[in-house]
């Protein structure tokens, strides 16, 4: 199997459910841990904010954000290229689910 480089990416971390997700995330394995992995969506200041929710700053860095839209099949195949496992809290599901 090809290198990546996220082990896990959370696609819609700005919504509701992926803010629980976030926090069980930072929670059971940090951002420096042995799981290597980052945050996606659709709008980079709401994900920035959440990033700042649950971290102190000087840990930003260690929780990348990355930029993909559901309504866009390239940047959706970007990021299925960059990890091992896509986490997608994105919704509704019947609306966006199918192109990913």
């Amino acid at each position: 199997m090809s290198q990546r480089q996220f082990d896990l990416i959370l696609f819609g971390a700005s919504g509701f459910t992926g803010r629980l997700v976030v926090e069980y995330l930072i929670d059971q394995y940090g951002v420096d841990g042995d799981l290597n992995w980052a945050i996606a969506g659709r709008d980079r200041e709401k994900l920035e904010q959440v990033r700042s929710a649950w971290l102190p700053t000087e840990q930003y860095g260690q929780l990348p954000i990355l930029n993909a839209d559901a309504g866009d099949p390239d940047s959706l195949e970007q990021l299925c290229r960059q990890t091992r496992v896509l986490c997608s809290t994105v919704g509704p599901y019947a609306k966006t689910g199918t192109p990913l």
